[in-house]
C-alpha cells in the first residue's frame, strides 16, 4: 500500500465497510510498507476495537500492543486499556489510560475533550475495581467538568450519577445529594424531564434514609408532574404507591393501581398494592379485593413469562403470590378451593370477562370525586 492508495482503504475503514480479514490485511500491508505510524495506529485501533466488542479481549490486546511498538497513540492506548481491564489486568489498564491522558494533555479541540471524558470515565471504573475509590471520584469529577464545558449534557448527567452512587456507597449521603441536585438543576434548565424525575426520586430515597419523612414526601410529590410529563408510567405508579403508604391514603393507592393496569403493566407493583389495600383478613371479603386479585391474575395470564421476569424462579413466585391473593379472597367469601373456577365464572372475574377493564371502570367510579394527581391520557399510548 503506497501513499497514493492510502485514502481509499482508510475511508472504507472509517465508514465501517471492512470486515475483520480486510482490516487485518490492511494492517499487515501498512506495517510491511512502513506507512506512517498514525496510519498503523488508526487501522490497529479499528481492528482491536472490533475484537473488543466481539468479546475477543486477548486478541484485541495483542493487536493494540503490537502496533504500539511504533510509539504511543492515545486512542489505541485507550482500546488496549479496555482490553486489559476485561482480561482482569486492571492495574496495567490504569497505567495505559494514564499514559493516554498524558498524550492528550493540552489538546483543546472538541474531539480530544470528548476522548478525555471517555477515558476518565473508564479510568474511574478501573480504579473502583482496584478499590481506589478516592481516585475514582477524582477521575469522575474531571470527566463531569469536561462534559459540562463541552455541552455534553447526557454524558455529564451519567458522570454525576456515577459520582452520586459512589459517594453514597462510601457513606457520604450529603455529597451524593449535592450531585443529584446538580443533575436536577441542569435537567430543569434543559427540559430533560426523565433525568429531572430520576434525580428527584434519588433525592427522596436519600431523605428516606435520613428519616426525613417530610422532605421525602415533598420530593416524591414534586416528581409526580415530571414523571407524567416524561411518560414514566411505572415510576409514577410506584411513586404514588409510596406516597399512599406514607400518608395512609387508600385513594392514592387506587390511583396507582389504575395506572399500573392502564399503562405500566406492573405486576409486582399490583401484587404489593393488593397486599396493602387488603391487609386485614376481614378486608378480603370486600368485592373489590376479589376483583383486583382476579384482574392481576388476568394480567399475568396475558403476559409472557419472559416479560414478567427473566428468572423462572421469580416468575413462579409472582404467580404463586397472585394466586394466593385470589384464593384468600375466595376463602373469605366462603368459596371452597374446588369451586373457585365456577365462582370466578359466576362473578365475571375471568380474563374473557374483561375483568381488567371492569377494574379500571370501578376505580374511576370509586374516585370520581377525588383529585387525581396525574392525567392518565398523557401516559397511555
Amino acid at each position: 500500500m503506497n501513499s497514493a492508495q492510502t485514502p481509499f482503504p482508510l475511508d472504507a475503514l472509517r465508514q465501517g465497510q471492512l470486515d475483520e480479514n480486510q482490516m487485518r490485511e490492511l494492517l499487515q500491508s501498512a506495517s510491511e510498507q512502513a506507512e506512517p505510524a498514525h496510519i498503523v495506529f488508526e487501522i490497529a485501533d479499528h481492528l482491536s476495537h472490533a475484537l473488543l466488542l466481539a468479546q475477543r479481549h486477548a486478541e484485541a490486546r495483542d493487536v493494540a500492543a503490537q502496533a504500539l511498538q511504533l510509539g504511543q497513540d492515545p486512542a489505541l492506548l485507550h482500546t488496549l486499556a479496555l482490553s486489559e481491564h476485561a482480561l482482569g489486568e486492571s492495574k496495567t489498564g490504569i497505567s495505559h489510560l494514564e499514559q493516554a491522558l498524558q498524550q492528550l494533555d493540552g489538546a483543546g479541540d472538541d474531539e480530544s475533550a470528548a476522548m478525555r471524558g471517555d477515558m476518565l470515565e473508564h479510568l474511574a471504573q478501573m480504579q473502583q475495581s482496584q478499590a481506589q475509590y478516592l481516585r475514582a471520584l477524582q477521575s469522575l469529577e474531571r470527566a463531569a467538568a469536561l462534559r459540562l464545558i463541552s455541552g455534553e449534557h447526557s454524558e455529564y448527567i451519567r458522570c454525576k450519577s456515577q459520582l452520586a452512587q459512589l459517594a453514597h456507597q462510601l457513606g457520604d449521603s450529603m455529597q451524593a445529594s449535592e450531585h443529584w441536585l446538580d443533575i436536577l438543576a441542569l435537567a430543569r434548565q434543559e427540559n430533560l424531564n426523565a433525568d429531572a424525575a430520576r434525580a428527584l426520586l434519588q433525592l427522596a430515597d436519600l431523605a428516606k434514609e435520613g428519616e426525613n419523612v417530610e422532605a421525602e414526601t415533598s420530593l416524591r410529590r414534586e416528581a409526580i408532574d415530571v414523571l407524567a410529563t416524561a411518560g414514566m408510567s411505572r415510576e409514577l405508579a410506584r411513586t404514588l404507591a409510596q406516597i399512599a403508604r406514607q400518608e395512609n391514603r387508600r385513594e392514592l393507592m387506587w390511583q396507582a393501581v389504575w395506572l399500573m393496569f392502564a399503562a405500566a403493566q406492573d405486576i409486582e407493583g399490583l401484587i404489593n398494592a393488593h397486599a396493602w389495600l387488603f391487609m386485614r383478613e376481614e378486608q378480603k371479603t370486600d368485592r373489590d379485593a376479589a376483583l383486583l386479585a382476579a384482574a392481576v391474575w388476568a394480567l399475568i395470564e396475558n403476559t409472557p413469562d419472559e416479560r414478567i421476569s427473566q428468572d423462572p424462579g421469580q416468575v413462579a413466585r409472582t404467580k404463586r403470590l397472585a394466586i394466593s391473593h385470589l384464593f384468600s379472597c375466595a376463602r373469605m367469601q366462603g368459596i371452597h378451593e374446588t369451586e373457585i373456577t365456577r365462582w370466578m365464572e359466576l362473578e365475571k372475574l375471568r380474563r374473557e370477562d374483561r375483568v381488567i377493564p371492569t377494574m379500571l371502570i370501578r376505580i374511576e367510579n370509586m374516585l370520581k370525586n377525588e383529585a387525581w394527581l396525574f392525567k392518565g391520557e398523557e401516559l397511555i399510548q
